[in-house]
């Protein structure tokens, strides 16, 4: 979207119109952002869950 604009404007002289759009695909990027950081986040601690949860694991298959 940046480089479209650029193209649109090569002197550098951004319309309102063109501020609006960066500042509004900007927003959505980092809402993205946000989101998979939060999932990533989610997924890394389910992970180290099953982590901490082999040893338990373990410690019941040798009871038996």
């Amino acid at each position: 979207m940046a480089s479209a604009i650029a193209r649109r404007s090569p002197d550098g002289n951004l319309t309102p119109r063109d501020i609006e759009e960066l500042i509004t695909v900007t927003s959505e990027v980092q809402a993205k952002v946000a989101y998979l950081t939060l999932l990533l986040r989610l997924e890394e601690n389910a992970l180290q869950k099953k982590v901490e949860e082999i040893p338990k694991i373990e410690q019941k298959k040798n009871q038996h």
